[in-house]
């Protein structure tokens, strides 16, 4: 029943990398029609409910809105910048959840707060800034080079 379970969340749009993430760590699993996170605590279950504010749904639709509009790329970059962004952050956030999970896993619930509401998110802007590093200002500087380079 449990791998009926995990093979059920593939369909679940938040569960997917977390459904990857049990199957390959095995210390969790996610339950089907819902956005619940079971860890296991050595004799205990400890359920996380992923909702929209964990999802990361906010901060794909900051970044999809700032690449419609930068002026800097053309409309096929955007389109292929927004794509590769939604994914990133979609990655960005299982790890995120991984981290958490993993966390309640070792260290009970009484970790739950160190690990999602500081170390967790600090984890993710980490590797946001160094994706809108990456996509934005290096993105600008290459673009800059460019078109210098075209006009001597």
């Amino acid at each position: 029943m449990e791998q009926t379970i995990r093979y059920l969340a593939i369909f679940n749009h938040y569960d997917v990398g977390c459904w990857f993430s049990c199957a390959f760590f095995g210390i969790f699993s996610t339950l089907p029609l819902g956005h619940v996170i079971q860890v296991l605590y050595h004799e205990r279950i400890i359920l996380m409910n992923v909702d929209y504010e964990c999802s990361g749904i906010v901060e794909t639709a900051a970044f999809v809105s700032l690449i419609s509009f930068y002026p800097v790329f053309k409309v096929q970059q955007r389109l292929w910048l927004a794509l590769t962004g939604v994914a990133f952050i979609f990655a960005a956030n299982i790890v995120r959840l991984t981290f958490v999970a993993t966390s309640l896993h070792l260290f009970g619930s009484g970790s739950f707060f160190l690990a999602h509401s500081i170390l967790g998110r600090l984890l993710f802007y980490v590797l946001m800034l160094t994706f809108y590093f990456t996509i934005f200002t290096r993105g600008q500087l290459i673009q800059v080079a460019s078109q210098n380079r075209e006009t001597t």
